[in-house]
């Protein structure tokens, strides 16, 4: 039976995500917490009109808090900033939306 995997190389592949970047990771962090809060202020808003708008607006404001989650975890094993005190500051963040505590 022929190997299917037989001169894959996945260090080649994962080489490029082996080392954190600031740049990349504060990008990934505003992607997250400026539509959570921009979905969670129009959720409160259009509360006031009808709850089916909440309802429409629940599922894509959970997409983004489970990415503050992501990047809780992240930062937990301090591999999203390349700081370790950048790390802590993000984690805490990022946990206080969760209401456990960032060790």
């Amino acid at each position: 039976m022929n190997n299917p995997f037989e001169g894959f190389d996945a260090n080649s592949i994962v080489q490029k995500y082996r080392f954190s970047s600031n740049s990349k990771a504060l990008q990934v962090f505003l992607n997250s917490v400026l539509p959570y809060f921009i979905l969670l202020a129009s959720a409160f808003y259009l509360s006031e009109y009808s709850y089916l708008y909440v309802l429409a607006l629940a599922l894509p404001t959970h997409w983004f808090h489970a990415r503050m989650f992501i990047i809780m975890h992240d930062c937990g094993h301090r591999s999203f900033l390349q700081s370790r005190r950048a790390n802590d500051w993000a984690g805490h963040l990022c946990a206080f939306f969760y209401l456990i505590p960032f060790l």
